[in-house]
Parts: C-alpha cells; structure tokens; sequence
C-alpha cells in the first residue's frame, strides 16, 4: 500500500511524524488490519497516532466512509483528541469541520478525493447519546481510554461494525489491570509488535497458550489483530 504524506499546519509548533510513528501508521491503515490496542504512558504519541489513524484509515477505500471517536465525556474528546495543541485532528485537517446532526449532536464533515465521510464523536459516559450515535454501520472506531469505557458501548462499537467491509477499532489506554474485559476480549488476543515490557508479554503469552483454539485464532492470535507499547 502507497504511504500517504500527513497533512500538518504550517504553523509553530508542528506535528512530527516521526519514522517509528509513520512505519506504525503505514501498518495499522492497512484494510487487512482489524484491531489495534495502542498502550503507554500519557504524552507518548500514542494519542497522536490514533488520531492520524482514524483519518487515513478512513481513505482504505471509497466503501469507508464512516467513523466514530469516542472518548470518557465530550469535554475531554475536544480537549484532547479534537483541538489538543498540535496533535488535535481539527489542529492537524483544518479542512474537516465540525458540524450539527438531525439528533442534536456534532460529528467531524471529512472532505476526501473519494468523496465526503464522516465521523461521529460522542462521551461514552452519556448512554443516551451513545446509543443514538450507534444507530447505524460504522467502518473506523477510535476508543480514547477504552479501559474505563462502558463495557456494553464497547462490545456494540464492534457490532456496529459487522456490516463494513473494512472494520476498524483503534484502543488507546494508559494501562489497567490485566482482568479489564479490553485485555481478555480483545488485546491479548492481538500480536504484539516492537519493545514491550517482559511482564507484559507474559501476560499476553499465558493467555494465548490458554485460547489457542478460540475462534479465529491461530496459537491464540486473531489475524490482524496488533498491540503497541509506546514509551515517553
């Protein structure tokens, strides 16, 4: 697949893509890829790489053309995902806009060369809203701090994704214990990719000798399924 150049403001300070970002990128954007559990600490890119995966991801194909970005309340998502300084996706796509839905809500308008999509943006501390925001097919899911996230609002965000032909889900956390449903539903099941603490690999290894032979697995990996670690 042909990398595609980040689009970035002209203004100081700047979004670097750095060559481990962009190798990272280039890896989760491909359609083949279906679950990514991004892990670290806070200010280690890993944010700033979901948010830049969100948007390509959306251009896999002109069959993609639905997203959502979600984070623990709305104030949060706008302040750390949507206008965070730099690496915020309304800082970095100036051409994308923010605009009101039939129910009230806002969702991010994406001018593409494969024509106009869209990204639904929600709190997932609002069950109400989410729901409404779950009503239909979504290609590309971003979960910002998936480990405190409503268990029924996660496991639905992969419902709502059955219908695509090119599914998504992107987890960002900054660690949780290892009995969260984000690990034993989804990320030991992924193959880890680059420097990962020993402990957690562990872990990850005890659970896959353990699911070996569950569904869509081969030695307890899901194809397509990767976990990064990020350091500061």
């Amino acid at each position: 697949m042909e990398m595609m150049q980040l689009t970035v403001p002209t203004s100081k300070p700047s979004f670097i893509a750095t060559p481990l970002i962009v190798k990272r990128l280039a890896l989760i954007i491909q359609r083949s890829t279906r679950f990514v559990l991004l892990e670290g600490p806070a200010r280690s890119s890993k944010t700033a790489l979901a948010i830049q995966a969100v948007y390509y991801a959306l251009l896999r194909g002109p069959d993609i053309t639905r997203g959502l970005i979600a984070s623990r309340d709305m104030d949060t998502l706008n302040q750390n995902i949507l206008e965070a300084e730099v690496i915020g996706f309304m800082k970095l796509h100036p051409e994308c806009s923010l605009q009101r839905d039939e129910i009230g809500g806002y969702y991010i308008h994406v001018p593409t060369y494969q024509g106009d999509k869209t990204i639904l943006i929600t709190g997932y501390d609002n069950e109400s809203r989410w729901k409404k925001v779950l009503g239909g097919s979504i290609d590309v899911v971003f979960l910002d701090e998936a480990n405190i996230a409503n268990k029924t609002f996660v496991r639905e965000c992969f419902a709502r994704q059955i219908a695509s032909n090119s599914p998504l889900t992107i987890f960002t956390t900054n660690g949780d214990n290892p009995d969260n449903m984000i690990y034993q539903e989804y990320g030991n099941y992924a193959k880890p990719i680059g420097n990962i603490p020993a402990s957690t690999l562990n872990l990850m290894q005890e659970f896959k000798v353990v699911h070996a032979n569950d569904k869509d697995c081969i030695n307890g990996t899901k194809a397509g399924w990767y976990y990064f670690f990020f350091r500061m």
